[in-house]
Parts: structure tokens; sequence; C-alpha cells
């Protein structure tokens, strides 16, 4: 049953994948299979009818909705299943396309299929530009997002491909009405997340102060404006600045503020032209937040010890969780790793934390002085790891290289615990 759980969503996503399965097993696999094009373009159908059914998953996945959210134990999650669904989406409609081709240029096209062929080729090239893009290409998110919004378009061509061609449905009108349901699925994922969800009320707030840290890291500190956002220690949000000069897209960053406190704060590095310009805001900007997300702290970690390392910037939802565990039960060892002494721009205030509860240690670590911190390093100084939680947030390669390191000294991956942004 455990594993159940753990694999939870893949087995939704299997049991789906099989209804066009069993599907055209029933309706179109039955013989007489009848002459060889014949055959394979009732395989080909089979392909395609598997391959719009993941196409539809991913729709759903990335409009964000809370209930997939929480059924998949985080948004990172989502993302990451979403990127595997891709995958496998275009390399099933492009053994569909092959299919297809192989019959045409054997045996001839049927008349009356160019434009829907045409059709179905636009879809399958403008899938493939867009998953090359956003796999390949080092872009930035405003472009990433219109590429995403490009492959919801392809989705409702495909659809239409899907629908009006013959084969699947001339074999069987139940297979017509499961497009058709997939296909509203799958179009009310997308206009839920770039139309009507765009559209629904956020939480409302004020820029009430930008401290600039050094010149690559910002602190940016909201107050609010009506109800305050409702979240949990580790939790992430989508913020949108409107005015400031900045894309009003909704951009994610983990929240350093803990859920007691009066006004967000979120730690924001300059990585490219948003970032920068969101460091140069002035107090008085409005703001809206999307949230929250995220399940970095909430995984079921049953441990009562516990091992937190912050990667620079990463370091924001620590703060949190710092003002926020219950050290009574819960021992916790912080290693706060930055490039040199200079970038530890929370070290004081973790220190008064960890003042006032002895269960908290707070470690700096410089690569300056220390290198890079490696697994070695955290057993020495922290003592028996194999049975700590241990959570991890900073750039995505130090979070892979200790999630490796880890595993290799006995560490269930089920206790190393992340929130992946590079999703994003």
């Amino acid at each position: 049953m455990a594993e159940f759980w753990r694999w939870r969503h893949r087995v939704v996503s299997v049991v789906w994948i099989a209804v066009p399965v069993l599907l055209w097993l029933r309706t179109t696999a039955k013989p007489p299979l009848g002459t060889p094009p014949l055959i394979i373009r009732k395989v080909a159908i089979l392909f395609a009818l598997v391959g719009f059914t993941t196409f539809t998953q991913n729709l759903m996945l990335v409009a964000r909705f809370k209930p997939v959210e929480r059924f998949l134990a985080g948004l990172d999650r989502v993302y990451k299943f979403h990127e595997h669904l891709a995958l496998l989406t275009l390399g099933l409609l492009w053994v569909h396309g092959l299919l297809m081709a192989s019959v045409f240029i054997g045996w001839g096209a049927p008349e009356g299929l160019g434009w829907k062929v045409v059709l179905g080729a636009t879809t399958l090239g403008g899938m493939t530009a867009g998953i090359t893009i956003t796999f390949r290409a080092a872009i930035s998110r405003e472009a990433f997002i219109w590429v995403q919004r490009t492959l919801g378009a392809m989705f409702g061509l495909g659809s239409i491909h899907a629908i009006v061609i013959p084969g699947a449905l001339g074999v069987a009108p139940v297979v017509k009405i499961y497009l058709i349901v997939l296909a509203c699925l799958g179009g009310a994922g997308y206009l839920y997340r770039s139309v009507v969800g765009r559209a629904l009320p956020r939480r409302r707030y004020r820029v009430e102060a930008v401290n600039r840290l050094d010149p690559f890291v910002a602190e940016v500190s909201l107050s609010p404006r009506g109800r305050r956002l409702r979240y949990r220690a580790g939790q992430f949000a989508f913020l949108t600045i409107d005015g400031g000069n900045v894309s009003r897209e909704p951009h994610p960053y983990s929240i350093a503020s803990a859920p007691a406190d009066g006004n967000l704060r979120f730690l924001i590095k300059a990585l490219g032209d948003y970032t920068t310009k969101l460091q140069e805001l002035r107090p008085g900007c409005r703001a809206r937040v999307e949230g929250p997300y995220g399940w970095f702290w909430h995984r079921g970690a049953d441990n009562t010890r516990q091992i937190w390392i912050a990667g620079g910037v990463g370091v924001a939802p620590f703060l949190g969780m710092a003002k926020t565990v219950d050290l009574s039960r819960t021992g916790v060892d912080l290693y706060y790793c930055t490039e040199g002494p200079e970038h530890a721009h929370l070290i004081e205030e973790l220190f008064e934390i960890a003042d006032a509860n002895p269960r908290l240690r707070v470690v700096p670590i410089r690569k300056v002085s220390l290198g890079h911190i490696d697994a070695s390093d955290i057993g020495g100084a922290s003592g028996e790891i194999v049975a700590s939680d241990i959570f991890i947030c900073g750039p995505p390669v130090m979070m892979q290289n200790l999630e490796r390191q880890f595993v290799a000294i006995g560490v269930p991956r089920s206790q190393i615990h992340f929130e992946d942004f590079s999703f994003m």
C-alpha cells in the first residue's frame, strides 16, 4: 500500500492510458484485421490514441490545479511528471506519423485526406519544435511561457485532426466520444491556465521595501492589501508585479517569511532581465501573489533528526522553517553554503533564532575556504545521517550532486527532500 501511494500518479496515468488501448482491442483489433496497409493504419491509430491521452494529461498537469498538486505532493513533482509525459507524447505521435507516412508512400493516401494530413503534420512539427526549444534552448521565462501556450494551440489542432479524420472514429463511435471528452478536459486545463487562471483574483500586496543585500541579491518585503496569503513554512508562491518596468508574468519564489509574520518576504537573485529589474523596484508598487504551492517541508518527514542544506538564496524557505519547527521534539543542523562570508546575508538572523533554540545548530560553509560541501562533510559534522530527513534547497547541480552522494552512503531517497525550480 505504501508503494501505491508513492507511485499513485503513475498508476492513475497508466489506467488513463489503458482506456484507449482497451477500446482499440475491443473495436479495431478484432479479426479479420484486413490488408497490410489497413493493419498498419490501425496500429497507427492506437499510437495516436495513446499519444492524445498523454497530451491531455499534460495540459491538466500544467494548469496548476490545487487538487493535482496535492495528489502528486508538490508542484515540482507535477512539472517533472509533465516533462516525462511530454517526451512520451512526442514519441508516440512520431510513431503514429511515421506509420501513416509508410502507408501513404507504399499504397497511396486515400482521397479527401489532404488537408487533414497537413493539419496532423503541422501539429507534429509544432510539438517537436516547442518541446525541443523547451528542453534544449536557453530562453527567458517569458519566451518559455509563449512556447507552452503554442503547445496548447497544437493540442487544439491535434484535436481537430483526431476527431475529423477517418479511421478510429469510423471503427467505433465510443472512440469518438472518448476523444471528445479528452479534448474537452485538455482544453479546459489549457484555458484555465492561459486565460481564466490569469484573470482569477490573487492576493493583493504592496511592495513595502526592497533591500539590496549585495549587487546580485535583494530582499523584497510585501505588505497585504486585504486578505493575507495563508501558507506554511517552506512553501513558495508566484509573484506578479504591476508596474516597476517589469514583465507582468508570474514568477515563482520561495517564501522567506514565517506564516505568523505580517509581511511576505522573498529573496531574489539577479539571474536575467526580469530579476535584475525586480531588484530596482521602488516601494509602493502593487503586487499580486498566487499560491501557496509546494510540499518541501511537509512530505512526511517522520524522523526527529533533520539536516537542512541551503545554497545561496536557497536559504529562503529555511528561515521560515527555523521559526516554525517544533524544536522540543526535533533536532536540526542547518548548513548555510555561500561563496564567502559577505554572501551569508541572513546568518545573523539565523544565529538569533538558534541562540534561543539550542536544538537548532547553524553551520556556515564558505566555498572560498572550505570548497563545495559533500555528504562526508555533513556526516563528519552531524554524525549518523542515514536515519535523518535531509532537506536541500539551492542550485540544481548542488542538489543533484548531494542527492547522489547521500544515496550512495545509504540514505533512502524517501528521506531526501528538495524543491526543484528547474521546471522553470
